[in-house]
């Protein structure tokens, strides 16, 4: 009668742990944010190995309203706000100003750059595990057991011109180990067997000369070793694989327009601008595998308000050569992308007029939308979980 009872026990257990999604197939329902309201979009939508795409809504500076939001694969829901929701103690939620958002070692961490910290959080239930300060932190990147922080270090607009830095913390204690000077206002930073690679953009720099730098580093213990002189204003950087780098620019919104750039990462060279059909234009990019992609228009230097602007989907391979194909006019202000490395799928954060809610929109492969959520304000990074 006892083992009887304990098998009995443990099939109910088993029947506890495990429900059915709506074509009858089992899944696991162990975490607390399946609570969470949710709007059902992509029905049947298939991740491949993912089991979540998180969005950081970047909010309006100076307003507290950075968030996270996640469409869960499993059934196809988009939650909006579900840091504020599942943390309902932290007293200042998220904070003001979400700049970079990156998943390693099972954990989610978020740069709020307005609040100057460092916000780490479970994938699995979108619950706080630690705060870490760093000043005007930008863009964060991971090598062994440490992550890597870009920094303002304070600058500001009209302010002294100030060297930002790169700080290094611990992804086992949550603290910073050590920091060290880079270039002025660092945007990007990449890594890649050992060595970080940092874009410096210069943009608050008193005389407008921008920096055009991309510094290299020792990870641990970090030491400048290298400066790779590319264009000014650099932003975001990706490494692949293989060695092949890729560093977008905004250019000066004048008479140097945004672009793409490569080089090597094995040998710390520049390999020059990108081209396809057209120069590639950059207002977001993405890598995944061994490609790079990017979204941006001919148009960039129109700043009426009411000008609808075409813009394009460029696709670079390790080649270096870009295809470009007219991207759906469903998007009016591209201001983040992601692609998924399995089955293609393009997602793209639209701001829309940078002060009300967004949207996130994904399209397949072939540039087809398959569907559209509702976001924070100035959907801004991607994270595929």
């Amino acid at each position: 009668m006892k083992s009887n009872a304990l098998l009995v026990f443990s099939m109910l257990l088993t029947a506890i742990a495990v429900s059915c999604n709506k074509d009858g197939k089992p899944s696991e329902t162990t975490s607390e944010d399946e609570s969470l309201a949710g709007v059902e979009v992509a029905v049947g939508e298939s991740g491949g190995p993912y089991k979540k795409l998180f969005m950081l809504n970047e909010g309006k500076m100076g307003s507290n309203n950075a968030s996270v939001d996640f469409l869960r694969f499993s059934d196809g829901k988009y939650v909006r706000n579900a840091f504020a929701q599942m943390n309902p103690t932290q007293v200042l939620g998220l904070g003001d100003t979400g700049n970079d958002l990156k998943i390693h070692n099972d954990q989610v961490w978020a740069v709020i750059n307005g609040s100057s910290l460092v916000e780490v959080f479970s994938p699995k239930d979108e619950k706080h595990i630690a705060t870490i300060p760093v000043p005007s932190p930008r863009n964060i990147a991971f090598e062994g057991e440490y992550a890597y922080v870009t920094s303002y270090s304070g600058a500001y607009y009209g302010g002294p011109d100030i060297l930002g830095a790169v700080y290094q913390i611990s992804t086992k204690t949550f603290r910073e180990v050590a920091h060290i000077d880079v270039g002025y206002q660092p945007e990007g930073i990449a890594s890649y067997k050992g060595k970080l690679f940092v874009a410096n953009g210069g943009g608050l720099k008193s005389d407008g000369s921008y920096d055009n730098r991309i510094m290299v580093l020792s990870a641990n213990p970090m030491k400048v070793e290298k400066e790779i002189p590319v264009e000014i204003n650099l932003d975001e950087i990706y490494i692949d694989d293989a060695g092949n780098g890729y560093v977008s620019t905004f250019g000066n919104f004048w008479s140097i327009h945004s672009g793409l750039y490569a080089f090597n990462a094995a040998s710390g060279t520049a390999s020059g601008r990108i081209t396809g059909d057209v120069d590639v234009k950059v207002s977001c990019m993405a890598g995944a595998g061994g490609s790079v992609y990017a979204i941006g228009t001919e148009d960039e230097w129109n700043w009426d308000p009411k000008a609808v602007k075409k813009y394009r989907f460029y696709t670079v391979s390790a080649s270096g050569k870009a295809t470009v194909r007219d991207f759906p006019s469903t998007v009016t202000t591209p201001y983040s992308l992601c692609v998924n490395p399995e089955n293609g799928d393009i997602y793209v954060g639209d701001a829309g007029d940078y002060l009300s809610p967004g949207s996130v929109i994904c399209f397949d492969k072939n540039l087809k939308q398959k569907w559209i959520a509702l976001a924070g304000i100035n959907p801004g990074h991607f994270a595929l979980y």
